[in-house]
């Protein structure tokens, strides 16, 4: 599916340029799409298409504070128009002064509004109205330490900024609640240069916390404020003199594992793993059954102990164990539901691996690489997907346009597929989030057959409650996209049918097929796979051809 990028990328090889930036136009999804298309447009020399497209993008924004943002910058360098540059800022102003209920002001974003019309504009009067509103509604720690960081970049008003994180502190610790110490420790260091009173307060902290959690977040603080690994390593002693629970024991067990750093490949300290790990175990109550395969899992990952974690777990729960098969689906005697994602870890390359664990900006990278690793190497994974690598796998799910990696993409949503139909999945997402970029990845590798055994099995196993018209469509669709004349499409088409109402919605394009999906990217790319396989120009059996008559 091409996006604006994509569209935008035609246009700059400088042929057919207005006949690529409509098709943008029409691709375009979010502000930063349009933006794009206005700068576009303006390089074409057409002024009062860039206008309109600045207009759409605002009005896209709805008061957001980056892409209004964006927009003023354009307004006023690219356009010259500094009223324009400044009713954009309003956006932001306004949505702030009336916020929807879901979602409050919070004082950083005055902070962050009187930022940008100092930076864009140079508007002191506008700068100053922010901090007066952002003072008005100060009262938490989080809103005392943005004010005094807007005192003190706006203002230059060093005193006051002090006394409001004084303040900060003495509500935290009123509370008890020591990780926004932290927080606070960072503004006396890089607002107020002041190091010494921020070691002061994560000593404080460190000390006087009594949460696990907590002290393993303080690690990460004492790395990366003063690369004190003295410090750090306290942080995680005085853990091991409060820890009662298995739970603790693993927490502090981790912390060990990153030394304040998630993203480090090796571990930090592997006796201090392993002494943690040994107490988990032997913690009251005994570990359960998935407790167990908890430690196993990190006794492989964390200390590359394989026997250790054979002897905790030595029967992982498996797809076949954890997944019922509610129906059958006659005409497919091979429905190995790991086919595909066999196929697929075979073509991963080290830098496909590498790029999908620092998906998230580098976050915990260290530790998602080390999961993908051991899916790559065995094709199985723990139940329910941990966090690493789930977290990346999702984000790496997100990619799109001509340039999308599709054995990366298509590895990311055979795993997440394969985990979110059993009960016990942690995921967030729905099925159909993941089938939708999965069935343009395998039908761009070829890999049809193997896509073909995996919606067949999930068909058959997702539960009655959960519905499983998703992956009837997706399986009428890869089929007839291959062979539409296959005799087995007429009574898939029928159970399709048969069960798709109850997932349904109204939309405009679908009419009431397949739009329980609430994200709006997936209901587009479920759209365009559709059309493009029930084109009646391919001379469509009459079950796909009354199908097709609802996609219009």
């Amino acid at each position: 599916m091409l996006t604006t990028e994509d569209w935008l990328a035609r246009a700059r090889e400088g042929k057919d340029v207005a006949s690529c930036l409509a098709q943008g136009e029409r691709a375009a999804r979010w502000p930063d799409d349009w933006l794009g298309l206005a700068a576009a447009w303006l390089d074409s020399g057409d002024v009062a298409a860039a206008r309109r497209c600045v207009g759409t993008a605002l009005e896209r924004a709805q008061g957001e504070h980056w892409p209004c943002r964006r927009a003023a910058e354009f307004l006023l360098t690219r356009l010259g128009d500094r009223a324009a540059a400044g009713a954009a800022l309003g956006w932001i102003e306004a949505r702030l002064l009336s916020p929807p209920s879901y979602m409050p002001t919070q004082t950083y974003q005055w902070v962050l509004l009187a930022r940008a019309y100092q930076e864009v504009l140079g508007d002191t009067e506008s700068v100053h109205r922010c901090l007066a509103s952002a003072a008005t509604g100060a009262s938490q720690p989080k809103d005392l330490e943005a004010l005094a960081e807007g005192y003190v970049e706006f203002r230059g008003d060093l005193e006051e900024a002090r006394g409001l994180l004084e303040r900060a502190e003495r509500l935290s610790l009123e509370r008890g609640d020591y990780r926004e110490l932290w927080s606070i420790a960072l503004k006396w260091s890089e607002s107020l240069h002041d190091k010494e009173r921020a070691r002061s307060l994560l000593e404080l902290a460190t000390t006087g916390t009594s949460d696990i959690q907590t002290l393993t977040a303080l690690t990460i603080a004492w790395r990366s404020m003063f690369q004190d690994e003295d410090a750090l390593r306290g942080a995680l002693v005085r853990g091991e003199t409060l820890a009662r629970t298995l739970e603790d024991w693993l927490v502090l067990a981790e912390g060990y594992r990153d030394g304040g750093d998630s993203s480090r490949e090796g571990t930090w300290d592997p006796v201090g793993v392993q002494r943690c790990l040994e107490a988990a175990l032997a913690a009251e109550p005994a570990p359960s059954d998935p407790q167990r395969e908890q430690l196993a899992v990190a006794f492989r990952r964390w200390l590359g102990d394989e026997a250790r974690a054979a002897q905790l777990a030595p029967t992982m729960r498996s797809l076949e164990s954890e997944a019922v098969p509610w129906r059958h689906f006659e005409g497919w005697e091979a429905r190995d539901p790991r086919a595909l994602l066999h196929r697929l870890r075979t073509r991963l390359r080290p830098e496909d691996l590498t790029a999908m664990a620092n998906a998230d900006y580098g976050s915990g990278a260290g530790k998602h690489h080390q999961a993908l690793l051991e899916i790559q190497a065995t094709g199985t994974f723990p139940l329910p997907l941990p966090w690493e690598p789930r977290e990346v796998l999702e984000l790496t799910r997100w990619t799109r346009g001509a340039d999308t990696p599709h054995v990366r993409r298509a590895f990311a949503c055979t795993v997440l597929a394969l985990d979110v139909v059993l009960p016990i999945s942690q995921q967030m997402g729905e099925l159909e989030d993941s089938l939708a970029p999965l069935l343009e990845s395998a039908w761009a590798l070829g890999l049809d057959a193997e896509l073909e055994q995996l919606l067949v099995w999930l068909a058959d196993v997702m539960e009655p409650a959960a519905g499983y018209a998703w992956p009837l469509f997706a399986l009428v669709l890869t089929l007839a996209r291959r062979a539409p004349g296959d005799p087995r499409l007429g009574p898939l088409v029928a159970a399709f049918e048969a069960v798709e109402p109850e997932a349904s919605d109204p939309h405009p394009d679908f009419g009431a097929l397949l739009c329980a999906t609430g994200n709006e990217r997936y209901r587009d790319l479920w759209h365009e796979l559709a059309t493009e396989v029930l084109d009646p120009a391919r001379g469509l059996p009459p079950h796909l051809e009354q199908l097709a008559r609802r996609i219009r």
